[in-house]
């Protein structure tokens, strides 16, 4: 099973994504586009690991943020914490309960 995440961006419709492989975010990108004027081009790349993800920051000038900390590298975004880069949110979505 892979992560699902719920992105948020400033004026937008939440965006609800199954990541099933290495996914880049920014705003001119060959990946998930996002409509913030805070974010980079290329800003960071997710690709799941078990039911978490792991994140880099792709050298964007603002940074990103999980639980307000600073990615230095990569990091692992898990259940329960939150991405955030310029005004745009990524959380994953608790799985549903077995059975």
């Amino acid at each position: 099973m892979f992560p699902t995440v719920t992105v948020t961006q400033p004026g937008r419709t939440n965006l609800y994504l199954s990541i099933v492989e290495k996914t880049v975010f920014g705003r001119e990108c060959e990946g998930v586009l996002v409509a913030d004027e805070k974010v980079s081009r290329r800003h960071l790349s997710v690709m799941p690991e078990g039911p978490n993800l792991r994140v880099a920051d792709l050298g964007s000038t603002n940074g990103s943020f999980i639980d307000g900390l600073r990615i230095d590298g990569e990091s692992i975004l898990a259940s329960g914490s939150t991405l955030s880069f310029g005004d745009t949110t990524i959380r994953i979505e608790a799985p549903p309960a077995p059975g």
